[in-house]
């Protein structure tokens, strides 16, 4: 029968306003010292909440992009009712 168990981390001490706790399930063969694992984790982590950073910033933009064309229609149309 196939070995079962799992080495797991839990990494509770972040910086971040966004990730209270992550849980890492590692590997077989994964280095006794933890060390690269977590720093490998927060890595991953940090590049995460940019990526995603990114994606709020640009849905801003496109609101914003939206009601400028929408005021720029508005004014376009009232010109033409007048």
């Amino acid at each position: 029968m196939k070995d079962l168990t799992k080495q797991v981390v839990i990494l509770d001490n972040f910086y971040s306003p966004y990730i209270r706790q992550a849980i890492l399930i590692l590997r077989d063969g994964a280095p006794a010292d933890r060390t690269p694992i977590i720093d490998d984790a927060e890595r991953i982590i940090n590049a995460y909440l940019k990526k995603s950073g990114r994606k709020k910033r640009s849905r801003k933009l496109d609101l914003i992009c939206i009601c400028a064309a929408m005021i720029g229609l508005g004014l376009i149309a009232a010109y033409f009712l007048l």
